[in-house]
């Protein structure tokens, strides 16, 4: 049942979905052969068409390609020569002289003046004249006399030692050494 219905669905899609035309075309005029005698025959001839409908399936193909992509890893060895350097520190010296100065003392004498004071004892006594006429004396009072200090002073040359410093210098070889890089290779 299911499948009859189905034919019934599937003509009447065709059918309706079939080109049309405007219907069947009236076909050219009839020719005739000529009258003779009593007996008329004629042949008449028709172009009837009819349209009918074949459901095919086909099946069509087409060839797609699809890119597959790969990375494929290929080791390539040559032989190569390459140059190995290495830096290499060599020692450079030279003798530069520096002044070495020490301090030495001499001894100098340096003048300076100086007052020296003594102390002395002389007798103050209190005097008065004596004697008659031409034969006056300017002498001393008797108990009046005191041993009274003076002091007398004087300004001395004389010099003093000092010890002064000074330098002595030298002039000293040294060596001044500096490590000067060099490529090796």
């Amino acid at each position: 049942m299911m499948s009859l219905f189905f034919v019934i669905t599937t003509l009447l899609s065709l059918a309706s979905g079939a080109p049309q035309y405007g219907g069947v075309q009236p076909s050219q005029p009839i020719k005739t052969a000529p009258l003779t005698g009593s007996v008329q025959c004629r042949t008449e001839y028709a172009t009837l068409w009819d349209t009918e409908y074949k459901e095919t399936e086909t099946q069509v193909c087409t060839t797609e390609y699809e890119k597959v992509c790969r990375t494929e890893t290929q080791r390539l060895c040559q032989p190569t020569t390459r140059q190995e350097c290495s830096t290499v520190y060599e020692k450079q010296c030279q003798t530069v002289y520096k002044s070495v100065c020490v301090e030495q003392y001499k001894t100098e004498y340096e003048p300076y003046t100086e007052t020296e004071c003594s102390t002395q004892y002389k007798d103050d006594c209190e005097y008065q004249w004596e004697g008659y006429g031409n034969d006056k004396v300017w002498a001393p009072i008797a108990g009046t006399c005191k041993k009274n200090p003076y002091e007398t002073c004087k300004d001395v040359a004389k010099t003093k030692e000092r010890q002064v410093a000074y330098p002595v210098c030298n002039d000293v070889p040294e060596q001044k050494c500096v490590d000067v890089p060099r490529q090796e290779c």
